[in-house]
């Protein structure tokens, strides 16, 4: 911008030819008759209006000085033998190549016709002209001079030209640094003030002609920065609002009484930049001003569609709340503060049976209702917000830990939707600010760690944030990463527990129990990485490795008659899959085993509400393979499900054991359970047998099979052959 200022000063405000500054002719000889002569013969002369003065040096070294002191000289009359024969032609070397002067025009003058410069010297150092001293009559060095200076008048021009058009271009890039347009508006007024050389009194504002609206100040400095935002009739200042209003209505530059308007447009608006204390441009700066607005107006149009874009960033576009973006920034500042808060994150429970069964503009419209409720409770909006889909978060003031549960109760009220009252059930995650170095970003994270731990313990439940969930989900992150390369590396094991019929004592089944020897942590239990499995999608991949693993452990047992079938535990997750069982079968037949020597085992998790798990069951009963149900008695199993489900053995959940002692109606259930599925059909195994009261138990409610470590515990593959060789001795 100060080169754009130095370069308008070079002159002041426009003033009459006759006061413009006169050329300056220098001339560089040793002859002062010379000097006189040319001055002469000059005197009185006029080029475009301007006068000239001749200025003098006696030789090459005070020519260098005259040159040096004198930026505005146009033209020289050198002579080309004065201290040495070639002292003219060495001046003009550094002239071109030393002082890197290109601008001034160079006339060679000598008396001896013999030392002409060289036709390639004329052409290298761009000199203008060369005559003996002899032949310069008055005219002949006014036709020479007059060449000189129009030639030096076109090379200012073009010099001048192109720096000007550096700088509006350098102008224009701070402009599009600007990102709203408020603050786009302001840096145009204050460069234009600064280009013009007066104080940045001024203001932008622009109108929309489709709209018939008024034109309303988008940007304003100086006396005019109380002006923003209001319409152009109401600025304290009629002239601007005259001269503003002619150049929107002619759609040109207007220059007023000691003010102007350059006008500026746009895809769908029109505007008006207003500059007070200027009245007249010289022709150069208007062209230059001209391509300027030409970049604001595209400026303008860049910084709206940054507008929209920061809009669709940082603004929800269903609920209108701050995105998580903007309140990572909001909770930043609070920190800055040091305040004390908490945020509550909550997410509306099963929000897709709202859009699945009442239709996306209902559940839209839900979560408008909510949002409009946390600003009930949080009144600074910036302090609310939405941080994804049906998932809100908002900034509780002070030591909320204490009014947690009556911000909850005030937020889980019904909501009317279309009139109709509705009651929407929510969980939710609490975290306080603390004393640790957070940020917004973190603590957010945190109370959504709060939220997720509340739903997998309940639904429309509260868990506040504790270094405990933090570390337990770390835990369960890094079993996430390490459970694949345990299932290469054969950190991944099966154990095989026997099933035994009481009567005859024979092993009918072992069940395949997966097992995991870390190289570090030691023996993980299966209740802590088979969960992980699930949730990360390695459930698959590892149901097929242990299916594969059990057909292959299991095979000579089978062959040779020691058990009848390998028990293998499907998860849930699996068999949500439509295409489960068709891998599992191929796995199977891979291995050469028959489908009547596998049992399936399924949980009762696995087939409520899945039409999909059902169907893949009765595939694999119609295949021949054996299905049974684990831990019966427990949860919502009931004997609906035995008369509905393909199954063929029912397995009794430990529960009933460890009460049986104590409980009359514990061991009147058992008893009752048993004789329904015999009646029914169905194989019996009672799980958790440890004790003899607790095998008495089971042969007094007739059923057929156990396993517990009565009997015996899991065995890997070698240990179940010797357990199987002791029991047949």
């Amino acid at each position: 911008m100060n080169d754009f200022v130095s370069f308008l000063a070079e002159e002041e405000t426009p003033v009459q030819k006759e006061t413009l500054p006169p050329w300056i002719i220098g001339v560089i000889d040793d002859e002062p008759a010379v000097f006189e002569a040319t001055q002469i013969a000059l005197e009185g002369t006029q080029f475009e209006g301007r006068s000239i003065t001749v200025v003098y040096a006696n030789s090459a070294k005070s020519g260098r000085q005259l040159i040096e002191n004198t930026p505005d000289l146009a033209c020289i009359l050198l002579d080309v033998v004065m201290e040495t024969e070639h002292a003219g032609l060495d001046l003009v070397r550094d002239i071109r190549e030393t002082l890197e002067n290109n601008a001034i025009r160079i006339i060679l003058r000598t008396g001896q016709p013999g030392y002409a410069p060289p036709m390639d010297v004329i052409r290298r150092y761009d000199i203008n002209d060369y005559k003996e001293k002899p032949e310069l009559t008055q005219v002949r060095l006014w036709t020479s001079v007059a060449c000189a200076l129009r030639s030096y008048q076109q090379i200012v021009a073009l010099e001048m030209n192109r720096r000007g058009l550096r700088i509006v271009i350098e102008a224009s890039s701070d402009l599009l640094q600007r990102r709203g347009i408020d603050d786009f508006a302001c840096g145009v007024v204050t460069q234009i003030a600064a280009h013009l050389r007066v104080k940045p009194d001024g203001l932008v504002c622009v109108s929309r002609p489709m709209d018939d609206g008024e034109a309303v100040v988008v940007g304003a400095a100086g006396k005019f920065a109380g002006s923003m935002y209001r319409p152009v009739s109401t600025i304290d200042d009629p002239q601007a609002v005259r001269t503003i209003n002619i150049a929107l209505e002619q759609r040109h530059e207007v220059t007023g009484v000691d003010d102007m308007a350059l006008f500026i447009t746009g895809g769908d608006w029109i505007g008006a930049i207003y500059i007070k204390g200027r009245t007249e441009i010289r022709p150069l700066d208007r062209e230059l001003l001209q391509l300027y607005c030409r970049n604001v107006s595209l400026g303008f149009e860049n910084v709206r569609l940054f507008e929209a874009i920061s809009a669709t960033a940082y603004i929800d576009r269903i609920t209108g709340l701050p995105t998580r973006p903007r309140l990572e920034q909001t909770i930043d500042r609070l920190l800055a503060r040091t305040e004390t808060f908490g945020v509550l994150v909550m997410t509306v429970d099963r929000y897709s049976d709202y859009t699945i069964l009442l239709g996306n503009q209902f559940a839209e419209t839900m979560l408008g209702a909510l949002s409009s409720r946390l600003g009930e409770i949080q009144p600074m909006r910036e302090r609310t917000g939405c941080l994804f889909g049906d998932v809100f978060a908002v900034v509780l003031d002070g030591d909320a830990s204490q009014d947690v549960r009556q911000a909850i109760s005030r937020i889980e009220q019904p909501l009317t939707i279309s009139g109709r009252t509705l009651w929407v059930s929510l969980s939710f995650g609490y975290v306080a600010s603390g004393s640790d170095d957070l940020s917004g970003r973190e603590l957010i994270r945190r109370a959504e760690m709060a939220l997720h731990k509340a739903q997998q313990t309940r639904v429309g439940g509260l868990t506040v944030f504790t270094p405990e969930i933090e570390e337990t989900q770390h835990s369960r992150i890094l079993l996430a990463h390490e459970l694949r390369d345990a299932m290469d590396t054969n950190q991944i094991y099966l154990c095989y527990q026997p099933q035994v019929h009481i009567e005859s004592g024979k092993t009918v089944a072992v069940e395949a129990l997966m097992r995991w020897r870390h190289p570090t942590r030691g023996d993980i239990s299966p209740t802590l990485f088979i969960p992980v499995a699930e949730a990360t999608g390695l459930i698959s991949d590892l149901g097929k490795w242990v299916a594969r693993r059990a057909c292959r452990d299991m095979r000579p047992f089978i062959e040779r008659g020691a058990i009848e079938r390998v028990t293998i535990n499907l998860s849930p997750v699996q068999l949500r899959n439509p295409d489960c069982f068709a891998g599992l079968h191929a796995i199977v037949m891979s291995e050469g085993l028959s489908p009547n020597v596998i049992e399936w085992e399924i949980t009762e998790s696995a087939v409520l509400d899945s039409d999909v798990a059902i169907a893949q069951l009765r595939q694999a009963s119609a295949l021949g393979y054996t299905i049974a149900l684990d831990d019966f008695g427990t949860g919502q199993s009931s004997l609906s499900m035995i008369r509905s489900l393909p199954l063929d053995v029912v397995k009794i959940d430990r529960s009933f054991l460890l009460e049986v002692a104590s409980d009359v109606r514990a061991r009147t259930i058992l008893q009752s359970v048993a004789a329904i599925c015999n009646e029914l059909g169905l194989e019996t195994i009672a799980e958790g047998v440890e004790n003899q009261e607790h095998l008495r138990a089971v042969q007094e409610a007739r059923i057929g099979n156990v396993q517990g470590y009565l009997y015996s515990r899991p065995h890997e593959p070698d240990e179940l052959t010797r357990w199987l060789a002791q029991r047949s001795d």
